[in-house]
């Protein structure tokens, strides 16, 4: 990996350096005359950045992994313990050694799928361990970009790298989208690709809760003018949400605390349901016999309903505030489900039982780093994998991977019916006649249109409708994505052959032998 001073890319003659949405261009990235050595970059340390610089040393070619906006790990040492398995024996490749890594950490005889964050983050460091991997720590401020080639990306810091296979395995897209790669966020319309869950409306959930409170004043969190033509596009996405570690253990559990800008009416909605017959539970899912995962997807919960509709197109700045807004939400809310009167005496019992966990998050008083980006950009590339890829058409001659969770969007808002009662919408479960039991996903789904760019490739954000995404947005089929990615990225380099001319046979052995599983 060639690491470049701001000072020689200054000297570079035709230098431009370009910021926001539109790639960057540079010429005479070597500090010297002598070549570089082939190498790969891969952008965001989330597992599917670990797996994809993982298969890149494995195959002995240099790479550096760049953290970006995500703490080493991402979601899968930020709180989400109870990993989205629905299949086991599914599990194959890079997947299986972190699962098996962390089953060693608990001195168990095999994989483990339900994890502490600290024990998570100390399999991913083991395994990056044993090729000798040292993350980075920065965050993407520019690209630059020569044609179709990204040649080089210069951080927030000014230390500039170049590269000749760039892999974006970042939460965000936004190695992809300052690339200048096509890019979309939202749902799609039922017309679009032929997808009878698409667009707006395909599950509305009506409940018997006055949208108004006392005062005649519209409750927190509710649009009053939804889209209203079912199966219509929209510029929405899903609920986004922290996942807390809690702890039901006194010596290691730390009472809830309110966050910024605690107000009781944020929440009247809530206290309003619990005079109806709604059922009220913590999704707590223990991961350990005292340690426990706490997930969203109710009617009122840590899933912050339309708060991330502007997270797509917020810029860094922007993306934080989102972050921190969703992070008092949930601290604020977590108190006064322990502490307010309005709340019934079991529901504060409940709640009551856990705490942060005292051991976890240690440098972030106990509360995640990560915030649960469900969704946000998505690449709009050589092949869109869509409903019927999950469903019916599952079977793909350049499959580099399973996707075997289900179609799982959580809701993406609540507003008011025409009875002036609370009606929530957005979430899509797999019916019983479309069931999703293990799909190939095509290598070309990875890859931006060859015209905007020929050696970047995607391993989070790849190309996929809403529907699509509901699916493959789980943290086991990005660990599947990485390792593709990077086994792709590394082939291209030794071969010398563009992303977009790979012999996919030969990209599918090499995964074969490495463990991957491309077939059900």
């Amino acid at each position: 990996m060639q690491k470049i001073t701001r000072r020689t890319l200054i000297r570079s003659t035709g230098a431009v350096i370009v910021g926001g949405s539109i790639a960057a261009v540079f010429a005479g990235c070597a500090p010297d005359s002598s070549p570089a050595p082939k190498s790969v970059l891969v952008y965001g340390g989330t597992p599917s950045g670990i797996a994809a610089a993982v298969a890149v040393a494995r195959a002995g070619v240099a790479v550096t992994i760049v953290l970006g906006e995500s703490p080493l790990g991402g979601m899968m040492t930020n709180g989400l313990g109870h990993s989205d398995i629905e299949n086991s024996a599914l599990v194959a490749g890079l997947a299986d050694t972190y699962f098996r890594e962390v089953g060693k950490l608990y001195s168990a005889a095999g994989p483990v799928y339900d994890f502490e964050p600290h024990i998570a983050l100390k399999a991913f460091q083991s395994i990056l361990g044993r090729y000798s991997i040292v993350p980075v720590e920065g965050i993407l401020d520019r690209v630059a970009k020569s044609g179709t080639t990204v040649t080089g990306i210069v951080l927030d810091d000014g230390t500039q790298f170049n590269a000749d296979i760039f892999i974006d395995a970042s939460y965000e897209g936004v190695l992809l989208q300052q690339s200048a790669v096509s890019m979309t966020y939202g749902r799609e319309s039922t017309e679009t690709y032929g997808e009878k869950v698409a667009g707006y409306g395909y599950q509305v959930k009506p409940y018997p809760i006055t949208a108004k409170n006392a005062s005649g004043e519209l409750s927190a969190g509710l649009s009053s003018s939804p889209t209203t033509l079912p199966g219509a596009a929209d510029k929405k996405i899903m609920a986004f949400n922290y996942r807390l570690c809690l702890s039901n253990e006194p010596s290691n559990s730390i009472p809830f605390s309110k966050g910024a800008n605690y107000d009781a009416t944020q929440f009247d909605l809530l206290a309003r349901s619990f005079k109806t017959s709604i059922p009220y539970t913590l999704n707590a899912v223990a991961v350990t016999p005292h340690k426990f995962d706490l997930n969203g997807g109710g009617f009122f919960d840590t899933d912050l309903v339309a708060g991330s509709w502007g997270f797509p197109t917020a810029d860094r700045a922007g993306r934080k505030a989102i972050a921190d807004v969703h992070r008092d939400y949930t601290m604020n809310l977590m108190y006064f489900l322990a502490n307010d009167p309005s709340v019934p005496q079991h529901v504060r019992d409940q709640t009551n039982q856990y705490g942060l966990a005292k051991d976890e998050f240690t440098t972030t008083n106990n509360f995640p780093a990560q915030l649960y980006i469900r969704e946000s950009l998505r690449m709009v590339g050589e092949t869109v994998v869509t409903e019927s890829d999950l469903v019916s058409d599952k079977v793909k001659a350049d499959s580099i991977g399973l996707g075997t969770y289900r179609i799982d969007c959580h809701h993406v808002q609540r507003f008011i019916d025409t009875g002036g009662d609370v009606a929530v919408e957005g979430g899509i479960p797999t019916t019983s006649t479309d069931e999703v039991t293990g799909y190939q996903i095509p290598y070309s789904a990875l890859l931006p249109n060859k015209a905007e760019a020929t050696n970047l490739i995607s391993s989070v954000c790849i190309s996929a409708s809403h529907v699509a995404w509901a699916s493959i947005r789980v943290e086991p089929t990005f660990l599947v994505l990485g390792e593709a990615a990077g086994v792709a990225a590394a082939l291209a380099v030794t071969s010398g052959a563009p992303l977009h001319q790979l012999k996919v046979t030969t990209l599918q052995s090499m995964l074969i032998a490495a463990g991957a599983r491309i077939t059900v």
